[in-house]
C-alpha cells in the first residue's frame, strides 16, 4: 500500500506533468463553474448578440467606423493639399515631392483598411452607397498622386 501511494508522488521530472494535469482539471472545473453558474438573462444577451439582435452595440459601431474614416479621409485629403502645392511649383523638389508621395499612400492604405471595416459593419442595402462614397473621394485625389509619380519617375529614370 505504501509503495503504491510513493507512485502518486511527484518525482523530479515527472513534477511538469503533474503540474500540467492538476492545471487542466482546475481549468475544467472553473469553465463548467463558470458556464454554469450564468443567469437566463446574460445567456439571453449572449444569444442576441451572438444573433445580431443587439442593433445599439453594431450601430454605435458603425458611427465609430465611419468617424475613423472620416478622419482618414481628412488625412487624405490633407495629404493631397501637399502634392497639389508642391506640383504647383515650377521645378518641384524631388525630394520632398518623394516624401510627399509616401505620406499620401500611407494615408490612402490607412482610408481603404477604414474603408472595408466599415463595408464590413454596414447593412447590405447600405453598402452600394458607402462604397460610391469612398470611390468618389479616392478617385478624386488619384489624379495628383499619378503626377507625382510621373515627374519623380521622370528625373531619377530620364529616357535617354
Amino acid at each position: 500500500m505504501a509503495s503504491g501511494l510513493q507512485n502518486l508522488v511527484p518525482r523530479p521530472g515527472r513534477g511538469s506533468i503533474w503540474t500540467f494535469f492538476i492545471l487542466v482539471v482546475v481549468s475544467a472545473i472553473v469553465i463548467v463553474s463558470v458556464c454554469g453558474s450564468m443567469s437566463d438573462s446574460d445567456k439571453e444577451k449572449r444569444s442576441e448578440t451572438a444573433s445580431g439582435g443587439a442593433t445599439g452595440v453594431a450601430d454605435d459601431v458603425v458611427q465609430r467606423l465611419k468617424r475613423t474614416l472620416t478622419a482618414c479621409k481628412l488625412w487624405v485629403t490633407r495629404s493631397h493639399n501637399t502634392l497639389e502645392q508642391l506640383l504647383s511649383d515650377t521645378e518641384p523638389d524631388i525630394i520632398a515631392l518623394e516624401n510627399a508621395i509616401d505620406e499620401f499612400e500611407k494615408r490612402l492604405n490607412s482610408f481603404d483598411i477604414s474603408q472595408g471595416e466599415l463595408e464590413l459593419a454596414v447593412p447590405d442595402e447600405d453598402m452600394d452607397q458607402c462604397i460610391q462614397d469612398a470611390g468618389d473621394s479616392k478617385d478624386s485625389k488619384m489624379s495628383a498622386l499619378l503626377k507625382a509619380s510621373k515627374i519623380v519617375s521622370t528625373v531619377k529614370d530620364p529616357v535617354s
